[in-house]
């Protein structure tokens, strides 16, 4: 299994501490593949992903203001879906998944069984971050929702 962790350098330091410190404890539960790969301009989110994401592959993505459980974790792994995130809240709405528009994927597992779904290249177009994840949920659906919501620090 493959950790990313997409962070933007210097961005909200107290926010991302949170991410960090639960990051940190994962790799005491079982042995993983964390990933910080650091996002310093708007398509480095999209490039991270098409870097790190193979065929065949788990990548659990982890952003850089969300703290999960080494259990939340496992439960994202695990899950027989292809394409899966966990809700969270955030400044002024209590729940993403609730927006049936809404794409946020701070918090989500990719299977490499989805990159066989299409043809595109690079399998996740080279987006703006901002956009990342409505480009995924126009390419594979949208996600299968677990209820969460996983612990999310965007002061």
């Amino acid at each position: 299994m493959l950790v990313l962790h997409p962070y933007v350098p210097g961005l909200r330091p107290a926010d991302q501490q949170k991410s960090w410190e639960a990051l940190s404890e994962l790799p005491k539960h079982w042995v993983t593949d964390l990933r910080a790969w650091p996002c310093t301009g708007d398509l480095d989110y999209a490039d991270g992903l098409n870097r790190y994401w193979d065929e065949g592959e788990v990548m659990v993505l982890v952003e850089h203001d969300i703290a999960p459980t080494w259990d939340e974790v496992v439960e994202l792994w695990m899950c027989p879906h292809p394409f899966c995130a966990m809700d969270y809240a955030g400044p002024g709405w209590p729940s993403w998944a609730a927006n049936p528009d809404a794409s946020c994927i701070g918090f989500a597992k990719l299977d490499g069984r989805l990159r066989q779904k299409t043809d595109r290249r690079p399998v996740v177009p080279r987006v703006h971050w901002h956009d990342v994840g409505g480009v995924l949920t126009q390419v594979f659906g949208r996600p299968h929702i677990h209820e969460g919501p996983v612990a999310h620090y965007h002061s």
